[in-house]
């Protein structure tokens, strides 16, 4: 069975529903994605044409307790969704996150994306984003 992450948004439940395993290539591991709103379908709407997400997952923490937004650990280009809005706000490019991505915690007015080569901080509050390179 594949993962799902439910997400309560002010306009309804916001389900991400990882449907199969893709290799595009080389060994590079990925979840194709649908992402629904009340069982209509927005995939396009926040993915375009590439909708995948990071393959490891074990570690993804979704959606914050104190700040209304979701962390979508698409590949490459990850983005937030405001629960209040459903705004989309794209972040700074995270090179290769298939192979790089550990981690993400949402904790107080900060999101911490954690990759092996940095390290991202998204201000919650400023919507800002500190790169820090290892």
């Amino acid at each position: 069975m594949h993962p799902q992450f439910q997400f309560k948004t002010a306009q309804g439940i916001l389900l991400l529903r990882c449907t199969h395993i893709v290799e595009p290539n080389n060994g590079r591991m990925l979840y194709e994605v649908t992402l629904t709103l009340n069982n209509t379908d927005v995939t396009q709407k926040y993915f375009d044409n590439w909708q995948c997400i990071n393959f490891n997952l074990s570690a993804y923490e979704g959606q914050s307790n104190d700040y209304p937004f979701i962390y979508i650990p698409k590949e490459t280009h990850h983005f937030l969704i405001n629960t209040n809005t459903l705004e989309k706000i794209d972040l700074p490019s995270l090179y290769l996150s298939t192979v790089n991505f550990i981690s993400n915690q949402f904790n107080n007015q900060y999101l911490t994306i954690h990759s092996i080569n940095e390290v991202q901080i998204v201000d919650l509050k400023q919507l800002t984003t500190k790169v820090i390179k290892i």
